[in-house]
């Protein structure tokens, strides 16, 4: 049996947040004068972009507009790491703030801060290089589909996000949780070398041995520190295809699903590190009570995944479907995180906030759904959902903790969930009610845990402290602090989920 359409429920749903960097100056309006004097500077197919163009509204578009709206006065779609530079210095030299963008799906609110500025665009980055020693070097603008299409042409992948539609920059440089994660470690662990536009304009690289504290900065927090505009991965060879069940269940089997599913990672290091889970909370129609969508997918044999399905049968779900030999280049639209998918869309005022656990709370999870139960009912927020992510930690914790700004919770807590509340238009009430109820349901995720909290920087809503970001060492948070004062020391790089 082959398919790889996505599944049903799932593929309405999926958000990656992309990276953004800007300046903290006083600010002033770009106009016209501004464009002809960058026309002058920039390369031959680079392109500026005003609000009175055509394309103004696609190129400014974002995945949670209007909720999230940076301001801008021009674009610069980039065609060469010079063109950054160029602008950045520009930027510098006229008092005026700027937001690099790729993919365009990072919803902070901390983004809404940027205003009367440049929007350096770095699409035309989007180059992908195969190199001859596992790596691949990847330009700033590429997206997470154009580098999984093209290295599977060679037989090889990497590790990239989840999401075809985002960058593959963005969720990298705030760790970037993946389906290879309990394989080869967070996407940011593959991170070889970066070539950097620093805040003052200028351009460098950073490793393991060159700029080795950059390199640690950017590998977690790396938003803060500059733009990438391009970087090396480690790459893997593909040797398998994949095997994925998708369950439908009830509030009824809350406690039998979850618990089953703390046991699986009880002890988390202990799990199959090619076997990952994840599932949604969704109100199938207006008719229907929200269901959770379960899938377990297993890079291997079906009879491995069977295997590990059999508990999940024995619970009776209500409905069960198996998909066979699926690709590495298909596992992400058959999974419902291609890049066709409703989520993948534009102006979409999606919000979300990220919570890292240690363990399904089962109290929780049903104070969850009763919350769910009553955002969905109104009618503005019914193509709302909660994610639920379980992709394994094998990897992750092979990793030392101490090498990357990746705080700690990050890597040890095998959970990633959130609600992602979704409605339409600009309207004050609807935009105010949206941010209760998603602080209500974060509350409520937290319900009953006894660690602190933490939220993936990449999934951050933007009123999050800088320690449940980044985590709350000490010396880490110092650390970063005072790489900030060396590499930006005027804290040009502040519009992502600032950590100063």
């Amino acid at each position: 049996m082959k398919s790889v359409t996505p599944i049903v429920f799932v593929f309405h749903w999926r958000v990656w947040f992309t990276a953004a960097a800007g300046i903290h100056t006083q600010s002033q309006a770009v106009g016209s004068q501004n464009s002809h004097e960058l026309s002058e500077l920039l390369s031959n197919n680079a392109s500026i972009v005003l609000p009175s163009d055509p394309t103004w509204d696609n190129i400014v578009a974002r995945g949670s507009y209007p909720r999230i709206a940076p301001g801008y006065q021009l674009a610069v779609e980039v065609a060469t790491e010079a063109d950054v530079a160029t602008i950045v210095t520009y930027a510098n030299d006229h008092d005026i703030d700027f937001l690099a963008v790729a993919g365009g799906h990072g919803e902070t609110t901390t983004l809404n801060r940027l205003q009367d500025g440049i929007q350096i665009n770095l699409r035309k980055l989007n180059s992908v290089t195969v190199n001859d020693d596992d790596t691949v070097t990847v330009g700033g603008g590429t997206l997470q589909q154009e580098l999984v299409n093209q290295l599977y042409e060679h037989g090889k992948r990497a590790v990239t996000g989840l999401c075809e539609c985002v960058s593959v920059i963005g969720p990298l440089l705030g760790s970037g949780h993946s389906f290879l994660q309990s394989q080869h470690g967070f996407s940011v662990d593959n991170i070889v070398s970066a070539n950097i536009v620093l805040a003052n304009g200028t351009t460098t690289s950073a490793s393991a041995t060159t700029n080795p504290d950059l390199f640690w900065a950017l590998r977690g927090a790396g938003q803060n520190f500059g733009i990438v505009t391009s970087f090396t991965l480690k790459t893997y060879p593909i040797t398998s295809t994949y095997s994925t069940y998708t369950f439908t269940f009830s509030r009824s089997q809350i406690d039998a699903v979850f618990s089953l599913v703390n046991e699986i990672d009880s002890p988390p290091s202990a799990r199959d590190p090619k076997f990952f889970l994840n599932a949604w909370l969704i109100r199938p129609s207006a008719d229907d009570d929200p269901i959770f969508s379960y899938s377990l997918a297993y890079e291997g044999s079906t009879y491995d995944l069977a295997i590990r399905a059999a508990p999940f049968l024995a619970l009776n779900p209500i409905t069960t479907a198996l998909v066979t030999n699926i690709t590495y280049k298909e596992i992400h639209q058959a999974l419902g995180f291609g890049a066709e998918i409703f989520a993948c869309g534009k102006n979409m005022n999606q919000a979300i906030s990220g919570v890292g656990l240690p363990r399904w709370n089962i109290p929780a999870l049903h104070s969850t759904y009763e919350l769910f139960c009553s955002l969905t009912a109104d009618s503005r927020f019914a193509n709302s959902a909660v994610l639920l992510e379980n992709y394994g930690i094998v990897g992750v914790l092979g990793v030392d903790a101490k090498s990357t700004a990746v705080p700690p919770e990050e890597r040890e807590r095998p959970i990633l969930t959130s609600a992602v509340i979704h409605y339409e238009g600009d309207e004050q009430r609807t935009r105010r009610e949206a941010a209760e109820w998603l602080g209500r349901l974060t509350d409520a995720l937290y319900e009953g845990v006894e660690e602190d909290r933490h939220a993936y920087v990449n999934y951050a809503n933007g009123n999050e402290s800088v320690e449940e970001m980044y985590g709350r060492e000490e010396w880490r948070v110092e650390k970063l602090r005072g790489l900030k004062a060396e590499w930006d020391p005027r804290n040009k790089f502040r519009f992502y989920n600032p950590i100063v």
